[in-house]
Formats: C-alpha cells, sequence, structure tokens
C-alpha cells in the first residue's frame, strides 16, 4: 500500500519566489468626475481636522481609535488606502469591523498629516496609454486612488465598544447561566505599570484614565486575562461578585500546567501580582487597585 506522505528531496524544483508587488493596479474611484472628487477631498479633509478636535479634548490623553470605511467598490484588499494615508509611521492598523471598516490608532498630528497629503493629491484625472490594449485608462497617483477608496472616517465610540444597553446589560448579569462575567476584547495589551515612562505622555494618561475608571467600579470586581491564539487579539473576563474586598485585575496570561488546566485565579495573582483595565491600558500591583482597556 502507497504511502500518503511523500517525501521531496528536491524541493527547489518545486519553488518559485513569489514576486513582490502593491497588490494590483490603483483605481481611480472618481474618474472623469473631478468635481466630485474635489467634493469628497474636501469632506474627508473636515472629517480628520473634527477628529484630531476630538482626541486633543479627551481627557484621558490624546490617543485615540479611529474608523476608515471603504466604499464598496474597495473592498479588495489591495485598495486598503495604507501606502500614503494611513501610513505605519503615522497610524497603526489595530482592528476591523463589518466588511469595508479598518481601525487605526491615531494621533491629531497623524490626522492632520493625513489631511495634508489628501489636500495634495492631483484635482484631474490622470491618463495613461495601457501598454497591453492601447486605450487610454486612468492612472491615478497613489493618494488620489486611496483618497477615493474611502468613504468616510469616524471615531470609534461608545456604540462599536458596547451594543447592547444597560437593562441588557442588568439582566446578563442576573441570569445565573452566564456566570454573572462579560467577555472584553482588547485592541492591545498595556504594559506593565514600571514600563509606563517608556511611553509617550497621551499613552500614559490613557492607562491612567483607566486605573481610575476601574478602580471606581467598586468592590467586588475581577478582570482576568484569557488564553487567546497569538493571531487573536487579547481578550479579558470581567465578572462582578458580591466580595467586599477590592477589585482583582490580572492582565498576565495565565499559563497552563502539565495536565493543560489552567491555575486558578488566586494562584495567578500570587504569581503575578498585577492589575489591568479593560478600556485604556494598564498595569497595576493587584492589591493596590484595577484597570482595565477601552474595548
Amino acid at each position: 500500500m502507497a504511502s500518503p506522505i511523500q517525501i521531496i528531496l528536491n524541493p527547489e524544483n518545486f519553488e518559485q519566489t513569489r514576486e513582490a508587488g502593491v497588490g494590483g493596479p490603483k483605481k481611480d474611484f472618481f474618474a472623469e468626475n473631478d468635481a466630485g472628487f474635489r467634493a469628497h477631498r474636501a469632506a474627508l479633509r473636515d472629517q480628520l481636522a473634527g477628529l484630531a478636535a476630538a482626541l486633543e479634548a479627551q481627557n484621558e490623553g490624546d490617543v485615540g481609535i479611529i474608523k476608515v470605511i471603504l466604499r464598496r467598490s474597495a473592498w479588495a484588499k489591495s485598495h486598503r488606502p495604507t501606502r500614503a494615508l494611513f501610513k505605519p509611521d503615522r497610524t497603526q492598523l489595530v482592528g476591523g469591523g463589518d466588511l469595508g471598516e479598518m481601525y487605526f490608532e491615531a494621533r491629531p498630528g497623524a490626522l492632520r498629516s493625513i489631511a495634508q497629503e489628501i489636500a495634495s493629491t492631483e484635482n484631474g484625472t490622470r491618463l495613461k496609454a495601457d501598454p497591453i490594449s492601447g486605450r487610454t485608462v486612468p492612472h491615478p497617483s497613489t493618494a488620489r486612488s486611496e483618497t477615493g477608496a474611502i468613504e468616510r472616517i469616524e471615531l470609534y465610540g461608545l456604540a462599536d465598544r458596547r451594543r447592547f444597553s444597560v437593562e441588557e446589560g442588568i439582566a446578563w448579569l442576573a441570569n445565573p447561566m452566564t456566570g454573572s462575567s462579560y467577555q472584553v476584547e482588547l485592541f492591545d495589551v498595556p504594559p506593565p505599570r514600571s514600563q509606563w515612562d517608556a511611553t509617550d505622555q497621551g499613552h500614559q494618561r490613557l492607562y491612567a484614565s483607566f486605573v481610575d475608571g476601574l478602580t471606581a467600579s467598586g468592590k467586588g470586581l475581577e478582570v482576568q486575562r484569557l488564553h487567546t491564539r497569538e493571531t487573536r487579539q487579547p481578550q479579558l473576563t470581567l465578572r462582578l461578585g458580591r466580595s467586599a474586598e477590592p477589585p482583582l485585575i490580572m492582565l498576565q496570561a495565565p499559563s497552563a500546567d502539565v495536565s493543560g488546566i489552567a491555575p486558578s485565579p488566586h494562584s495567578i495573582a500570587t504569581l503575578i501580582g498585577t492589575a489591568v483595565c479593560s478600556h485604556s491600558w494598564t498595569t497595576i500591583p493587584w492589591s493596590a487597585g484595577s484597570n482595565c482597556r477601552r474595548c
């Protein structure tokens, strides 16, 4: 009987280097509609200016999450606006929502730089002869193509973080089948408090606001990091009890023992002794208070 496993001794004969590219041709979403493009460009600039002002006015610091919503015809991965506008050195891609929604961590200065990039895009449709067909086709700059791919830009707000009412939340906690707990997905995990000084003032204010907010939630709160794959965003479980103990918040992911069973929260607290938050990122000594990051 032939073995289902095949051993290949000359794999180089079956390998081919993938040709690096930019993900496909640039598309002009406003080809031959230059007036429409100029109006769209002005609208995006106004949206970015409003978002920058909103982030600067936040009590918890000027770091925020914004939503970039792409038009339906730009849902292909090659049209993501990350080569000219939302570049990694300006903003950090931290997640996504529905189809065509991208979430970025941003600061006011970065948003204003993106607005300037959008303002510098060409006013008219650029044309170029296609070398294969010989026809004249639109040939936009990367910035114009990405500007046209965006439908609108919004702040990641309360409706995005919590999609249920207060009444529904209370009913959930009151149901004994739920274990009186929530699971909260994070964009990122905050560093230990000893490392805060290595971050900028904006992030430090964000961390501190989360610590203060979770500490103010009162006694009986337990927050524990859940096991997740490295490719998934981190998650916490938040449980409200009737305990008279101060909030117990644990940031570090519990490591399973040889039996595959994770240690109890009490043994984790003994080993780790740190706390975290769910709406702003933070880590503090678990016996001193709490913290949780904005989901």
